[in-house]
């Protein structure tokens, strides 16, 4: 039996969703291998980073800066809470009211990791020239604009 194909008008090959997905896979399951002994991911990596910036967050502002859904950062935070680099604190009468705050254990995790943190960065980067590094950041930040995401004020790179 022979094959059929069917002519596709726009190959998923051509596809920057498809390239910058892989891209993204790539280098997340790589840090993933960097930090495996400080038994995080970069899911992980992402929460905690983003709480040692802040302070403290509710759920609902972290699922928003890191780009996860809710449910994902009750699962993060459950786990850290677990390794107790996180905790959660009940906020006035209401109930639901949580914030999620970093621990001292978190706080130096997260210092540690920041070193190779950077260095998986430019072990990516450093085969771009400085300022095709600059030319990928503005036009990485010209298409976030036309999805509706702002990066300016939160990228300081370069």
């Amino acid at each position: 039996m022979g094959r059929f194909w069917v002519k596709s008008e726009f190959l998923y090959q051509n596809s920057f969703c498809f390239w910058l997905a892989k891209l993204s896979g790539v280098m997340q399951e790589q840090f993933n291998g960097v930090v495996r002994d400080h038994d995080i991911t970069w899911s992980q990596w992402l929460l905690i980073n983003h709480l040692r910036q802040r302070v403290n967050s509710t759920p609902a502002q972290a699922s928003d800066a890191i780009g996860v859904d809710r449910s994902a950062i009750t699962r993060l935070a459950d786990r850290l809470e677990a390794k107790k680099l996180v905790m959660r604190m009940r906020e006035g009468l209401d109930r639901r009211s949580v914030s999620l705050y970093l621990t001292k254990q978190g706080l130096d995790l997260c210092e540690q990791v920041d070193t190779a943190a950077k260095q998986h960065q430019e072990k990516f980067l450093e085969s771009l020239h400085s300022s095709e590094q600059r030319m990928l950041k503005q036009a990485l930040q010209k298409m976030l604009r036309s999805g509706g995401v702002e990066s300016h004020e939160d990228w300081r790179f370069g």
